[in-house]
């Protein structure tokens, strides 16, 4: 998620050790040739892929932007756009959303070996973050199972939790005091997340993000028969 008017965007295709640090020769090119918002779009397709790696049954690598290689496909970077990253010989097909005129690109990257769930099938939402009271831990915290208060580290994690909850609450037909979205044990904001239903996880995936001005999640969901439904 990347919110494309926020202060620390602007003007960082022009920090050249910012470009040296995250991009790779090529990308840099394409970037140079494509403009700022090619650069966020390398940005953000690799934060997702690594997202998806933390969640494969490996160590979790330490977050090297050069590791990670961005293939788009064919576009503007100003319009939604699919692609792969390319990390350790792996390829992680991701696709991006763009609101030009809300100022915004999400992206959502799957693991190869997805179980035949399709990018277009994967659920998303985009929504501004809402105003913050300054007590907000104290209201908000009876929200909160004590399990998922632990994963809550900002005003912005716990709003996309709520968020993801309710929308994600109708198509399960449930309520969204029965779903909870969970961290295990890892650095805060970077552990992945996990939905459960009763204390126990549910069939699918989910992830969280947010920065900004906006708050965002995407989820594929399994039904009782094993298959995937974005929501």
């Amino acid at each position: 998620m990347v919110d494309l008017r926020h202060p620390r965007v602007r003007g960082k295709e022009e920090d050249h050790r910012f470009l040296s640090r995250i991009l790779l020769a090529e990308e840099r090119k394409r970037v140079a040739r494509e403009g700022p918002p090619s650069l966020w779009l390398h940005w953000a397709a690799k934060e997702a892929a690594y997202k998806v790696v933390c969640k494969e049954p490996r160590s979790r690598p330490a977050f090297r932007h050069r590791s990670f290689r961005v293939e788009p496909g064919a576009g503007p970077p100003t319009q939604a756009r699919e692609g792969r990253v390319w990390y350790g010989g792996v390829a992680y097909p991701f696709q991006t959303e763009v609101s030009g005129e809300e100022g915004w690109l999400h992206v959502v990257a799957l693991a190869q070996e997805n179980g035949g769930t399709s990018l277009e099938s994967v659920g998303r939402e985009v929504a501004l973050l809402p105003d913050g009271p300054a007590d907000w831990r104290r209201l908000w915290r009876g929200r909160f199972t004590e399990a998922e208060w632990r994963s809550v580290h900002s005003f912005p994690s716990a709003a996309a939790r709520i968020r993801a909850r309710e929308a994600l609450a109708g198509p399960l037909q449930l309520s969204e005091g029965d779903l909870e979205i969970v961290t295990g044990p890892g650095p805060i904001g970077r552990a992945p997340p996990v939905l459960l239903v009763g204390g126990r996880p549910f069939p699918g995936d989910i992830s969280l993000s947010h920065h900004g001005r906006f708050v965002a999640w995407s989820a594929v969901i399994a039904d009782r028969q094993g298959a995937d439904h974005g929501r």
